[in-house]
């Protein structure tokens, strides 16, 4: 993550600027995480629907 990245003691804009840099990473990961959870739901759903 960009924050690990710092050098201890670095100034508030460079980490500001790290900071916020990781929470973008992190929305992304979750933005893909969730697609690929539902995609797995919505076919597990649909088989149990037509398997009735």
């Amino acid at each position: 993550m960009p924050t690990e990245a710092l050098a201890p003691g670095v100034d508030l804009d460079r980490f500001s600027a790290a900071a916020m840099a990781e929470i973008e990473l992190r929305e992304g990961c979750e933005l893909e995480l969730n697609a690929a959870l539902d995609a797995c739901t919505s076919a597990v759903v649909g088989q149990r629907v037509s398997g009735r």
